[in-house]
């Protein structure tokens, strides 16, 4: 019995040998056909490099750090790509409100020679940590620029962060909002400083508001 099975076993063992490498050698040609048609489609196009944002801002109770990639191929805006932010409020000597998001912005800014109005969009997840409240949820926040001259302009903005876009819920709160008034400073394409004056809050179901914070703030952001 055993002659007559040890041939089998080495005829099986053979095929299988010469299976396996029929089969690498079909899958090496593949790869090399796939590697070959990646190279001939990064020659004609080409692979985009990302911009990075880098936003800064200080004030006498807050700051604001904020790091974006700008996907856009042809420079036709200020800014548009991803973003993560943090914003830290000290709202008491022992309280601190904290403010940390991450989502997708929009930057282009005002035009003097076209009378355009700029427009800065912020969509995104944003946490909200201020004492005992807590939320975490989508975030919409607009600014609009409007030119005084080739350089500078007025920033008029809004933010909401609604309770029922919200992944939690808090009892009796309808809405966070913020709101800004300021200039910004364009020193070249890439470098902006800005000064504004911000106020945050929380609006109840009753229509009453309560303060997260507010002041003066100063400002740079930087595209390289």
């Amino acid at each position: 019995m055993k002659a007559l099975v040890l041939p089998r076993f080495k005829s099986l063992l053979l095929g299988a040998v010469s299976g396996f490498f029929c089969l690498s050698f079909s899958v090496t040609a593949q790869a090399e056909g796939t590697f070959l048609s990646i190279d001939e489609v990064e020659t004609e196009t080409g692979f985009y490099q990302p911009d990075f944002l880098l936003e800064l801002g200080y004030g006498p109770d807050m700051s604001h750090v904020e790091i974006g990639m700008d996907f856009q191929k042809e420079q036709s805006m200020g800014f548009a790509g991803l973003y993560f932010s943090r914003t830290e409020y000290d709202m008491t000597a022992s309280e601190t409100a904290t403010m940390t998001a991450i989502g997708i912005r929009g930057l282009k800014y005002s035009s003097p020679i076209n009378d355009t109005v700029g427009a800065d969009l912020h969509l995104g997840i944003n946490q909200t940590k201020a004492g005992s409240y807590e939320r975490t949820g989508i975030e919409f926040a607009l600014s609009f620029y409007e030119s005084f001259n080739e350089s500078t302009s007025m920033i008029i903005g809004f933010s909401f962060r609604p309770e029922f876009l919200a992944f939690d819920w808090n009892e009796g709160v309808i809405t966070e909002s913020g709101y800004e008034l300021g200039i910004n400073h364009q020193f070249s394409p890439q470098l902006n400083l800005f000064a504004k004056y911000y106020y945050e809050n929380l609006w109840q179901d009753n229509f009453t508001s309560d303060r997260i914070n507010d002041g003066a703030m100063l400002g740079v952001n930087y595209l390289f």
